[in-house]
């Protein structure tokens, strides 16, 4: 969905068949297939009820009998949905004073492309990213 133009209403229609399209797959046996369907289900989770996708990707991280990949993958959701919860919180609470900041990280977060030192100077200049608790 990041590389290719849709309606909101096909991309409702997509992410509505989601979870039935995805979860089998983070059983799969093929290694590539379930470390892309993790990262997926993280990604998904931020649309959806997080508390279950979470759950499934908490249990991965805590198998030992997985492939170290797919632990860590599915760790790197979990802190990926961390770090991104925690930002809108404070910005929504009045600590992040930079809208700029959390648009630029919401976009890192959903695309690859936009992660580049070019992104991240223009941020430099941004007066009291976090606001202070006094």
């Amino acid at each position: 969905m990041e590389n290719i133009a849709l309606t909101n209403a096909q991309q409702k229609s997509l992410l509505q068949g989601f979870p039935d399209r995805i979860l089998p797959l983070v059983t799969s046996e093929d290694n590539t297939v379930k470390q892309a369907a993790v990262s997926c289900l993280g990604k998904y989770a931020l649309f959806a009820d997080k508390g279950l996708f979470s759950a499934v990707l908490i249990d991965l991280t805590k198998n030992h009998q997985e492939k170290l990949e797919i632990r860590a993958r599915a760790l790197l959701a979990l802190c990926d949905l961390a770090l991104l919860e925690a930002c809108v919180k404070l910005f929504l609470c009045g600590k992040m004073l930079s809208q700029v900041v959390l648009a630029q990280l919401i976009i890192i977060f959903f695309t690859l492309q936009s992660f580049c030192p070019s992104v991240l100077l223009k941020t430099r200049n941004e007066p009291n990213i976090i606001a202070s608790s006094h």
